[in-house]
């Protein structure tokens, strides 16, 4: 019984490479990003006039499959853990259906582009295996820019809008050898809500209740030093 568990765990154990060191590694990725549509309630109004009269109306915004990519230094601790800084991009455009105070719609396009600052930690489930499955988690920041048009008018942000973000992570990583090793990964991004200024003209359109949901999918490679 012992010969046979051998001869069938024998192959394993010299393919394998298993991570037995701490080391520092820079990864790089891209792929798809995937926004989450939302329901935003604007308010629009004279800013250089006081007191100026508020008009609401409602928009409802959905987004294209757009595209992303990251780059991240971190170190490994000895065995399963690790920790980098990622910096990540990712563009997508969008359409907006705004339903008017007079119950028309007017429909607007643009894009969406985001600049994430991110901490992330990650658990290696090592075995004996060049194929190693990861979770992990971030922290960070995102700054996000997204005008628009309807065709005759163009709104632009007053600032980029800069939330607090966070995401989970889940993938595998194989290894191609003991430096160099490939990945894929899945990354649910957010953000909390909040009010973006827009204007066109003398008009301000405050936009509430605007955030950053992202499904991203990534495929990359990672460099150990």
């Amino acid at each position: 019984m012992k010969r046979l568990l051998l001869l069938l765990f024998f192959p394993l154990m010299v393919l394998a490479e298993p991570v037995t060191k701490s080391a520092v590694y820079m990864g790089i990725g891209g792929g798809v990003s995937i926004l989450n549509g939302m329901d935003i309630n604007q308010n629009y109004y004279n800013y250089t006039v006081p007191n100026s009269p508020v008009t609401r109306q409602s928009i409802s915004q959905t987004f294209s499959l757009g595209g992303q990519a990251n780059i991240a230094i971190g170190y490994r601790f000895l065995y399963d853990y690790r920790t980098e800084f990622e910096v990540a991009y990712l563009t997508n455009s969008r359409s907006s259906d705004r339903v008017l105070p007079n119950g028309s719609n007017l429909l607007s396009s643009g894009h969406s582009d985001s600049t994430a600052f991110m901490i992330n930690a990650y658990y290696d489930f090592t075995s004996f295996s060049k194929l190693t499955p990861y979770l992990g988690g971030g922290l960070g920041c995102l700054i996000n820019n997204s005008p628009y048009t309807d065709g005759q008018t163009d709104y632009s942000q007053v600032t980029n809008a800069t939330y607090f973000a966070y995401q989970g992570i889940a993938g595998f990583n194989y290894a191609f050898n003991q430096t160099v090793s490939g990945f894929i990964d899945y990354r649910r991004l957010g953000t909390g809500p909040k009010t973006v200024q827009y204007r066109s003209g003398d008009i301000q359109y405050d936009n509430a209740g605007q955030q950053v949901i992202a499904n991203l999918v990534t495929l990359g490679v990672i460099f150990e030093f």
